[in-house]
């Protein structure tokens, strides 16, 4: 959660670049943490590249058919996004200026993935979403939503090659969802309960983690150039 001075003044995402800055943190710019990385101001309204790099396997879970369907997928990374920091009206945010997420090594969890499989326009095992508008809000948290209308992804469930797949059809996914940054680790923790997801209707749950990450373009206080962890301050 965000301050209340923060609150009332705008909050500014920063990106942690080694030996800069006034404040010394670690490399994923994770609060009141030691290190020999600082805290560097993101320039307004200049995009910038905004990287994600999955850790460790995302979930997504919901049931077709009386059957629990689980998903995981090896990688997640967000494709060819731009974003800006930029001030809207009292509030500073980092707002995308297009983003498309990329789930790939997808399967199916449990002895269904002996004969089902997942495929998308994008090959066997890859799930692209639709364009996303990706948002910071005023508690420090980030919401992610499609840029148009309601729907975030589409997929199929296919058989593996002379197996009978009784879940096999096609699938969307709908809705938005919020992560929550702890530094520059971005954490999905979408449950059940009045689940803001859907697969074909049907609530479902989302998890997984990820290192955000903005492509810097080098400064006289930052000549070498690179990605470098974003933490909201």
């Amino acid at each position: 959660m965000a301050s209340p001075a923060v609150m009332r003044r705008p909050a500014r995402p920063t990106a942690a670049m080694g030996g800069v800055g006034a404040a010394n943190t670690n490399s994923h710019c994770v609060t009141k943490s030691s290190g020999n990385f600082g805290h560097v101001l993101i320039e307004t309204n200049k995009p910038m590249q905004l990287e994600l790099n999955g850790l460790g396997k995302q979930a997504l879970v919901f049931e077709e058919l009386g059957v629990k369907v689980e998903l995981e997928a090896e990688k997640f990374e967000c494709a060819l996004c731009m974003a800006e920091n930029a001030l809207e009206g009292e509030e500073m945010k980092l707002t995308s200026l297009f983003a498309n997420l990329k789930y790939s090594s997808v399967v199916i969890a449990g002895i269904l993935g002996a004969k089902c499989q997942v495929k998308s326009a994008a090959g066997t095992g890859v799930i692209e979403s639709e364009s996303m508008k990706i948002v910071t809000t005023s508690t420090g948290s980030v919401t992610f939503a499609p840029a148009t209308g309601t729907t975030l992804a589409s997929f199929e469930i296919v058989p593996v090659t002379g197996k009978v797949c009784n879940l096999k059809g096609n699938y969307t996914l709908n809705g938005a969802w919020v992560v929550a940054p702890s530094g520059a680790t971005w954490t999905t923790n979408v449950g059940f309960a009045e689940s803001p997801l859907t697969v074909n209707g049907n609530p479902a749950s989302l998890k997984g983690e990820a290192t955000a990450e903005g492509l810097v373009t080098p400064t006289a206080e930052n000549p070498k150039p690179g990605s470098h962890a974003i933490a909201f301050t």
